[in-house]
């Protein structure tokens, strides 16, 4: 390891012992966690405090006394109620950590425990159209389930360091939204945003738990550093090894078939089950529900929805903030529906899309850049689907009659998605920027987002390609003091700045030599005459803008062991005009391979998929879209089809375990 990559490490957290390696006396600071799930503390009784140690807790809070995130209160300590177990209820910081844990084990609690640990649950139902009427008149009745359980991982999640100077607080972590960690801090602190500072790097292909959870092991980094006035790095494995985790879906689907073949009508139940407290739920749930009904158009449905939230540390959203968990239940059923018409699951979703192509899915309106099936076919002859998918067919049909079983079973599975990029409901509907060009030839660029240095450097790129200079400088959150900006997969993505940003650019190249410098340039999203998004009725347009994809996933399966020998992967993205493709083939074949790795439940270094990606652009328009979230909707769901082709059991629950395939229920 480098010295460079050494000090990366310490400065991220990655390290055992992630302390910032800051000159002077370094503090190390620990949580005291609740060792009960639900409960009310009653008191507390505290050791005598040895010199060099301080502990804080909800009373030590200078300002706002909880994390505010995507609609729900997240509190710093527990001070009355516990909502789960581990949350945090005081904080130390010392010279020495086998000090500082040996003092926190002999605080002693009083904790009045709650006698009800039940799940709190809320209800609501999802309704449009006469969907009991076509159920009961339908030619037949398709079913279809698949269960996601809750991942409650416990992992040694990345901690915090803070360093207090000249009454400015210096943040070091690993996250995907510094804005966000930057605003909480100064909530908390009572200080003003410009004396915080956030640095730190990027978790790579990973984003969960680095959404809220870094801004939380920050902001208490923070308040021990200034009850110290030391350095002070906290170790988020002293709560007990548990961070922020996915939060799961138990999905059973009824659809009602016309003669023709078509969907009529939908009938579902979604179980959500989550943490204590789940932040951006009213986001996670509709892209829930908007996954089940995949590329298929259906305007009769009646969907019961349960959100159980458990005694268990709070939920962060997946890679596709809650796409991941609908999608694959919807592909699923797209394809029980055309094995029971016997007809191609690609042809049943094109014969069953809307007449009149202006609808897809539960009402959303149809993007312009919808895809023709002709942008698929090079991925069909790139895997040679049609032969294999016959073969493999053939095998599975028939394997009843052989007197000698092989030593392998082959399927291959293809699933086709559609990401959405942000909700116009977010945070992007305040989506702006603005160029300044000052007499020295310095472009200055202020942002309400979050930015990444290789997005900066990209965007530093098209202003040198369209104005000819190369001073450029970006100031992300615009300015103001309170801006949080928001993650890309939820808020201001990168697809509609580099959006307003061509343009702002284009119109600054036409007015430089117009008018007297400094010249300023503002832009905003306008959303036009696009229909507006409705939650209720699940109708409108509710995406700026949108990704497709499809994917193919060939398997080669033991029969002895019932295990999983190789696999490989194909996939055709149209992520529109791609601001680096290396970049992109990336993060998608990076994506691709971390989604294998949760439906198979083996670490990839046992896999070693063999994967394919290519890119293609159906749109006519300068329009970036994410492009990494893609092979967590397709690899998903093209897998579990593979797996039912080789194992010829009925696999319904991700991850896929041996048992599985091994004891399931037989496909026919």
């Amino acid at each position: 390891m480098t010295v460079k990559e050494e000090l990366s490490d310490k400065l991220s957290g990655r390290a055992l012992y992630r302390v910032y390696n800051l000159k002077g006396k370094n503090y190390q600071g620990r949580i005291l966690g609740s060792p009960t799930a639900r409960g009310r503390i009653v008191g507390i009784k505290l050791p005598p405090l040895p010199e060099g140690i301080c502990v804080i807790g909800a009373k030590d809070i200078p300002g706002a006394d909880t994390l505010d995130i995507g609609g729900c209160a997240i509190p710093i300590f527990a001070s009355g109620n516990i909502l789960w177990e581990g949350q945090p209820i005081l904080a130390a910081a010392g010279g020495d950590s086998f000090a500082v844990e040996e003092w926190l084990s002999k605080v002693e609690l009083e904790i009045e425990q709650s006698a009800d640990a039940q799940p709190e649950e809320s209800e609501f139902v999802r309704r449009k159209g006469s969907p009991e009427k076509h159920l009961n008149t339908a030619a037949q009745i398709v079913e279809e389930s698949l269960l996601i359980p809750y991942r409650r991982e416990p992992e040694h999640w990345d901690g915090a360091t803070c360093k207090l100077k000249d009454e400015s607080y210096h943040l070091y972590t690993v996250t995907v939204w510094p804005l966000f960690v930057r605003a909480c801090a100064a909530r908390v602190l009572n200080v003003s945003p410009n004396r915080v500072k956030v640095s730190g790097s990027s978790p790579g292909g990973r984003h969960e738990g680095y959404i809220w959870h870094s801004a939380y092991m920050a902001v208490i980094a923070a308040l021990l550093s200034k009850k110290a006035d030391e350095p002070v790095y906290l170790n988020a494995g002293s709560l007990h090894s548990v961070g922020p985790s996915l939060p799961g879906a138990d999905i059973k689907l009824r659809a009602a078939i016309r003669e023709d073949g078509k969907l009529s009508a939908l009938e579902g139940k979604l179980v959500i089950n989550a943490g204590a407290l789940l932040p951006f739920a009213d986001e996670i749930i509709d892209r829930v529900l908007l996954g089940l009904f995949s590329f298929s158009t259906c305007l009769h449905y009646n969907i019961k929805v349960i959100v159980r939230r458990h005694p268990w540390y709070p939920s962060t959203f997946g890679p596709a903030a809650g796409l991941e968990l609908g999608f694959p239940a919807g592909e699923l059923l797209a394809a029980r529906i055309a094995e029971t018409l016997k007809v191609p699951v690609e042809q049943w979703k094109q014969d069953s899309s809307d007449a009149d192509n202006s609808l897809m899915g539960s009402g959303i309106v149809r993007p312009r850049d919808y895809p023709s099936p002709a942008l698929f076919d090079d991925l069909l002859t790139r895997s040679d689907y049609m032969r294999k998918s016959t073969g493999y067919n053939h095998v599975f049909f028939n394997r009843g009659k052989f007197k000698r079983l092989p030593e392998f079973y082959h399927g291959i599975g293809t699933a086709k998605a559609w990401f959405g990029n942000s909700f116009i409901s977010s945070e992007l509907e305040n989506a702006g920027l603005s160029l300044t060009l000052d007499k020295q030839g310095i472009l200055l660029v202020s942002m309400q987002s979050e930015a990444s240095g290789v997005l900066i450097d990209i965007w530093k790129g098209m202003a040198t390609d369209i104005l000819g200079i190369d001073k450029v400088l970006f100031q992300v959150g615009g300015g103001r003091e309170s801006c949080s900006g928001a993650p890309v997969i939820l808020g201001s993505h990168a697809a509609v700045y580099t959006r307003l940003l061509d343009m702002a650019l284009k119109q600054l190249a036409k007015q430089r030599f117009r008018e007297a410098l400094p010249i300023t340039i503002e832009k905003n999203l306008r959303h036009g005459s696009r229909p507006e998004w409705s939650r209720e009725n699940l109708a409108g347009a509710p995406f700026e803008a949108y990704s497709w994809g499809m994917g193919v996933v060939e398997v080669r399966l033991s029969v002895q062991a019932s295990v999983v020998e190789s696999v490989r992967i194909w996939l055709q993205i149209d992520g529109g005009q791609l601001l680096s493709y290396d970049k992109a083939a990336a993060e998608a074949e990076n994506a691709a391979a971390a989604a294998l790795e949760w439906c198979s439940s083996k670490p990839r270094r046992f896999l070693l998929p063999l994967i394919d990606v290519q890119f293609s652009n159906n749109s006519e328009k300068f329009r970036p879209k994410g492009v990494s979230a893609l092979p967590w909707l397709l690899v998903p769901a093209a897998y579990i089809k593979a797996l039912r082709q080789a194992s010829g059991r009925f696999i319904d629950q991700l991850p896929v375990q041996p048992e599985q395939m091994r004891m399931g229920s037989p496909c026919l």
